[in-house]
Formats: structure tokens, sequence, C-alpha cells
């Protein structure tokens, strides 16, 4: 939604997409779990087309499959310690004083 907005104006299509191709623009779909199985579809066969692109897909656990090509990441949950060491450490100084958000990650993450 938010890409609609500022690319509203834009009626190319292909644009974009040569956009996203060059590493131009990168692509951040969130929720994936909170859309329909035809969504999911939709997404990834974006996903699929802008291999060549930066296209990052964040969904909770889900049944579904990544392209092909995809490097998938599981974020798994900080022990206490870990969490209290990483906020006061200098690296988590240095996010903080960027204004960036830091979120928690789902406790049913599962390893690789």
């Amino acid at each position: 939604m938010a890409i609609a907005r500022l690319i509203r104006d834009v009626q190319d299509i292909g644009f974009v997409r040569s956009m996203v191709h060059a590493g131009a623009l990168s692509v951040i779909v969130d929720g994936l779990n909170e859309v329909s199985a035809d969504t999911r579809e939709k997404i990834s066969g974006f996903a699929k087309d802008m291999s060549r692109g930066d296209v990052f897909i964040g969904t909770q656990p889900i049944e579904w499959t990544p392209p092909p090509s995809a490097l998938v990441v599981d974020l798994l949950p900080l022990e206490r310690v870990e969490a209290e060491r990483f906020l006061l450490s200098a690296q988590f100084a240095q996010i903080a004083s960027k204004g960036y958000t830091v979120t928690r990650t789902s406790p049913r993450s599962k390893r690789l």
C-alpha cells in the first residue's frame, strides 16, 4: 500500500519492475500469513518474477512453499540474557540512535 501511494503517478509498471531488477527499489512484504492462499500465490509469483531484485517476505510459520531461488531465514527469539546483553550493547545504541524500531520475533519460529 505504501509503495502504491508513492508511485501512483507512474503509469508504466515496466518502470517499477526495471527498478526492482536493477536493485534501485527493494520490495518488502510483511504478513504473508495474514492473506488468502490466492494472494500468497500472487506474491510468490511476483517474487519469482523479481528474482533478480531484492524481495523480502515476512511471515509467521505457515504452509507455504517459497520460490525456488529464495533464501529462507528463520528468526529465533533471544533468551532473556541474550536480549539484555544486546540491549546494553553498542550495536543496539547505534540502531536506536538512527530511529529504527526493533521488534520481537515470533516464539514459534523454527530453526533451519
